[in-house]
């Protein structure tokens, strides 16, 4: 049975986030393959699922969801605290 996954772009390992810009779909077998290796140290034609095809598609991806993260001012947030130390901000 083929499962999907979400892995992270850059690994939480190494200073990635839960955002949607470091994030992309996976099957389990690749995202437990990458494990905290960087994506372009992990996707190169080495790998045996590697395509330019797909390649461009992941890039694609990466460009199309870039978008900075807004910040809003601290007078106008709260900060709070979910689980995995994550620090929020709820807009008042």
């Amino acid at each position: 049975m083929k499962s999907a996954t979400i892995d992270h772009i850059v690994p939480k390992f190494k200073g990635g986030h839960n955002v949607k810009s470091n994030m992309i779909c996976s099957c389990s077998k690749c995202n437990r393959s990458k494990g905290s290796v960087l994506l372009e140290d992990w996707y190169n034609p080495s790998n045996s699922y590697y395509s330019e095809e797909r390649l461009g598609k992941i890039k694609h991806w990466i460009e199309d969801n870039s978008a900075p993260i807004k910040l809003v001012s601290s007078d106008k947030a709260t900060p709070y605290i979910t689980n995995d130390f994550y620090i929020g901000w709820i807009s008042s």
